[in-house]
């Protein structure tokens, strides 16, 4: 997953962080991915139970990059998954 990163905002590193520290409470969570159509209307969510960042990527500083948006990724590995249409 890869995000545009915003001031203030760490919840990616701060969960990968909690991982590396062995905080099992706060290292596995149950997130979601909503899927919307053009007007913005939920289709499909995905449910990811005891998902963790199993890998944490930061944004590429580069002073040339004329406007680009810094972007910050993650690999979320889980222990189940659930799919359904809402």
């Amino acid at each position: 997953m890869e995000r545009g990163i915003k001031p203030g905002a760490t919840h990616l590193v701060d969960w990968r962080v909690a991982i590396e520290e062995g905080k099992a409470d706060e290292g596995r969570k149950e997130i979601a991915v909503v899927l919307q159509d053009e007007e913005g209307t939920p289709q499909f969510q995905w449910t990811f139970s005891d998902a963790w960042v199993k890998e944490y990527e930061p944004p590429e500083l580069d002073a040339s990059a004329d406007g680009d948006i810094a972007t910050e990724s993650a690999t979320i590995a889980f222990d189940r998954m659930e799919r359904e249409e809402v």
